[in-house]
This record gives C-alpha cells, structure tokens and sequence, in this order.
C-alpha cells in the first residue's frame, strides 16, 4: 500500500479541493472525463477527478502546457476593457494557438513511442484548443482529428474512421472556398486568351478542347471525399452537351487550372500539407484493414502532396517513400529493385536532413579546434559538455523542435525496416547497410531516445567498417562526415 502510495504521489502544484468550494458560477470538472473534480493545478486551475486522471494528463500533455495555459488564464482575468485592447487579443490567440500546436505534437510524440494512452489526452486537448482560436469549421482542426483518429486505429477503434471522414469534409471546404476565389479572375484570363486565339486559329480550339478533355479523363482527382478507384467511371462519361463548342472549352480549361492553382494560392501550401496528412491517416486505417492495393494508392496521393507542400528533399517526403515501399512490399505491387530504391532514396533525404541538424555542431568543434579552445579527442568530457548543450539549446522553437524530432522518430521507425532488406540485398559488410545503421544511431540521439546507447552496439562496427571502405573509396557519399558526427555524438 505504502509503495502505491508513492508512486502516485501528486507532484507539489496540485492541491486537493471539494467540487462545492469552486467560485458561484463556476465549477471543478475533470479535463479528462469531465467528472467532478477533486485535484487542481494551483497554476492553470485543470481540474481532475482522480490521481490516476491527474498523473496521466501531466504525462501527457499538461507538464509542458502548464505555463502557456497559466498565461492564458491570467489574460482572462484582466478587465474586459483590457482584454479588447489589440496587443492582448493577439496574445491570447497567440498563446491558444501555441497550445494547439504543442499538444499536438505531444500527441504525436506519444503515438511514435507507443503511449497510446498518453497521445489521446493530448490530442483531445489539442482539439479543444483548436475550437477556441479557430472555431467549429476551420481546417486547422484537421491534425489534431487526425491525431485522435491514429490513436483510434491502433487502438483498433471504429470511430477512426469518423475522424478521419470530419478532416476529409474540412479539407475539401477549405479546398472550395479556395477555387471559389481563384475562378472568377482565372475564368477571365483564359477567356481572353481563348477569345485572342479563336480570331487567329478557329481549328485549334477543337483540339484544345479534345486535348483538355483527354487530360481531365486522365488525371486523378485529388479529393479527400472521394475514393481514388472510385474516380476514374466519373470521369469517362461523356454527357452529351448543348453549349458551343467555345463555352466547353473554357470551363475545362479553368478546371483542370484551378486544379494546379488551388494549391499556389495564399493558403495553398498549407492545404495540401494537411491533404498529405489525410491520406497518409486513411492509408494506415487501409493497412489496419489489410487492404495494401487500395493503401498503395492513397499512399502515393499522399506523398504527392508532401512533395507538393514540404519540396521533394523533406523529410516529409522521406516519411512518405518509405510508407510508399513497405506497402509496395505487402501488396506486392513493386518489384525488389523497386523497393530498394525507394529506400535508398528515402535514406538519402534522411542523412541530408541529420547532417544539416549537427552542421553547426561540427563547426562549433572544428573553430574551437582552430582557437586551440578545445583538445579533440572523441572521449574527451569537454566535447561530451558540448554535445548536451547543443542538443539542449533553444536553436529552434520548441514546437520546430518538437515537430523536427517527432518526424525523426517516425522516420527511424521506417528505416529499422529497410535495414532486414539492404542486408538481405546487400549483405551486412555493405556501405548502404552500414550507412542506414549508423543514421539510425545518428537519429535515436537527435531524439534522445533510451534505446541510443544499445544500438551504438551495433553502430560501433559499422562506423569501424564504413571508415574501411571509405579509404578504399567504396562508401557512399558523405561517409566521413556522418562517421565523424557518430563518433562525436556516441563519445568513442
């Protein structure tokens, strides 16, 4: 009893309250069930019905938002006069924003590690905070849906879908109002132009007109309400049309248009960044439903959209050839070569992407070096203060931070795959193989993650083995580097 007793100890801003002892007009609710509370932060004032409630919102998402969510609290007590005034208003959206954001990313985090009950709190709270700042019907509620509704499919859960279907009708709102500002002006430009080339040429907008026509038959409508298979039987109907010839064209033409457009305008990117997301969350409900050919193909819509919002060297991008290969594998849809060259490219984007995280580390040690400030040596303690501070420096906001590593653990949950491959392929004396092994390494220390130090058991040979080939002007690219920033990272 005494050893329960102390593993849920309340950490020192919690304090005990009765649900009547709450101010007139108000009340305790728990954040999680919304039960009576009976435990409040003296901080933020989050209410919580139990310990075990209490402990698993801290863990989740609470312990990192406690001071933003005091912050807001305190703007809220302020006079409405003061809370109108502009400075304030903008810091409060900021600050809600802010909490939107970094939930969500805590939500990610704890998916990634497989705290599945950790990722729903915080994904719930990223959604509140979403409705707050942006109301019911806005698109920025699209990744905290769709970080409830990963949870929801690994935990083997039917209202994932429901998750996912309020992001697709979100997504393809914002996709609306965006083609609604975009046609009128577009329409114009390319009735000028039709109208310029019919005075010239009468003939050629016949074949304009077929040619447009073949191209909307075959390209693949990237809508998150419809189906990819489903698209092509819509597509190929030709209704019979009274309008002239001149009219036609002009409206296929602006259509297959804004097709491109939508996603150049203001907001565009942003767009289909979360399209990326929504197929990339309706691909693993396919997977969890064993349905690899249709998974393969949202999978390839989704990284379509990652390359069109993030570039083609993100690690987005990467994240996204590598769901693109595994499922290439289970549907057998993709041959050997295929595959591994999906990997190698994912691989690629990945050790460009470590290397630019530690390039200012390496140039930190090599001006030292130069200064005389430093004694190199691999072990020494003064490079090891070196490598702890660098990775605990605020060089980036911490939800860039967070973000940053949430898609590196992702990524090396990917890349642990391809090693069983390039060894089969390659062997395990290989330059590729060796090469993913040490990124590996390289990756579960940008995350911090506890597994680090047993893998630098099976990193310690390859960097030793890379070094080998490298000399013999067999390793890949970048060998001595990435070599040189394992060492320094794993102090030997």
């Amino acid at each position: 009893m005494a050893d329960d007793e102390e593993e849920l100890k309340l950490p020192p801003k919690f304090i005990s309250v009765h649900p009547l002892a709450a101010k007139k007009g108000s009340h305790y609710s728990c954040v999680i069930c919304s039960s009576d509370g009976a435990f409040l932060c003296k901080l933020c004032r989050s209410c919580y019905c139990c310990r075990e409630h209490l402990l698993l919102d801290d863990l989740a998402c609470h312990a990192i938002l406690c001071e933003r969510q005091a912050a807001i609290l305190e703007i809220l007590s302020l006079p409405l006069a003061t809370r109108a005034r502009p400075e304030t208003a903008n810091r409060l959206f900021a600050l809600r924003d802010e909490c939107r954001r970094v939930a969500y990313l805590e939500s990610r985090r704890h998916v990634l590690e497989g705290h599945h009950e950790l990722a729903l709190p915080a994904a719930e709270r990223s959604l509140h905070f979403a409705r707050e700042v942006h109301g019911q019907n806005s698109v920025d509620l699209v990744p905290p849906l769709l970080a409830l509704a990963d949870v929801a499919t690994v935990a083997g859960a039917k209202e994932a879908i429901g998750y996912v279907s309020r992001a697709a009708f979100l997504v393809q709102e914002e996709m609306q109002r965006l083609r609604s500002n975009l046609t009128a002006p577009l329409t114009l430009k390319i009735k000028q132009n039709l109208a310029n080339l019919e005075k010239t040429n009468p003939d050629h907008i016949n074949e304009l007109f077929i040619e447009e026509k073949h191209r909307k038959e075959k390209y693949l409508q990237w809508s998150p309400q419809k189906s990819p298979q489903n698209n092509t039987n819509t597509l190929t109907q030709k209704p019979l049309s009274l309008k002239p010839l001149f009219q036609q064209c002009l409206e296929l033409m602006t259509e297959n248009s804004i097709r491109d457009e939508v996603f150049r305008a203001k907001g565009g990117a942003s767009l289909a960044f979360l399209t990326s997301k929504f197929w990339s969350s309706n691909t693993k409900i396919l997977v969890y439903e064993e349905k690899y050919e249709e998974a393969l193909k949202s999978a390839s819509i989704a990284l379509y959209f990652a390359t069109l919002s993030c570039g083609v060297k993100s690690l987005q991008t990467a994240l996204a050839i590598y769901q693109l290969a595994h499922l290439g594998q289970l549907s057998e849809k993709f041959t050997e070569a295929q595959q591994i060259a999906a990997l190698q490219e994912s691989q690629n984007i990945l050790k460009n992407a470590l290397l630019n995280y530690y390039s200012p580390l390496t140039i930190q040690i090599e001006q030292l070096i130069n200064d005389r400030k430093l004694q190199f040596s691999y072990d020494s303690k003064q490079l090891a203060t070196l490598v702890k501070d660098y990775n605990e420096a605020e060089s980036m906001r911490e939800e860039d931070r967070l973000s940053f590593r949430a898609d590196v653990k992702e990524a090396i949950q990917r890349a642990v795959y391809s090693i069983q491959i390039f060894e089969k392929h390659y062997g395990n004396r290989s330059a590729v193989y060796c090469e993913c092994v040490l990124l590996i390494g390289i990756a579960l220390s940008c995350t911090q993650d506890a597994e680090c130090e047993k893998w630098d058991q099976q990193g310690r040979p390859c960097c030793q083995r890379l070094q080998e080939l490298d000399k013999d002007g067999l390793a890949v690219e970048h060998a001595t580097l990435m070599c040189h920033i394992y060492r320094v990272l794993f102090a030997w």
